[in-house]
């Protein structure tokens, strides 16, 4: 069988950007990205608009993408790894699309 080189999409380098990212942050840092969800997103939301939104996002870029767009619309200053964070927790409690 001739050698093939691996190619990896965007997708596959996101998620393992966001791997690398979880397990950087400490327990302390996770729990204040989980604060600061509380306190910024459910000024427009509460969890129940997720079961709405998870109809329409069917990909981590959607997500991602509507995180950034919500992020500046409360107009704190988010940083990637934040935003990163906030995807997979909301991944793991709301969407599952990983």
């Amino acid at each position: 069988m001739p050698w093939r080189p691996v190619v990896t999409t965007s997708i596959d380098a996101a998620g393992v950007l966001a791997v690398v990212l979880l397990a950087t942050l400490t327990p302390a840092a996770a729990a204040g990205i989980e604060d600061r969800y509380r306190a910024e997103c459910f000024a427009c939301h509460g969890e129940e608009a997720y079961a709405e939104a998870k109809r329409r996002i069917k990909s981590h870029a959607a997500l991602l993408a509507r995180v950034r767009a919500c992020t500046r619309v409360v107009g704190g200053e988010w940083s990637e790894a934040e935003i990163e964070t906030l995807v997979e927790l909301l991944d793991a409690r709301f969407y599952h699309l990983r």
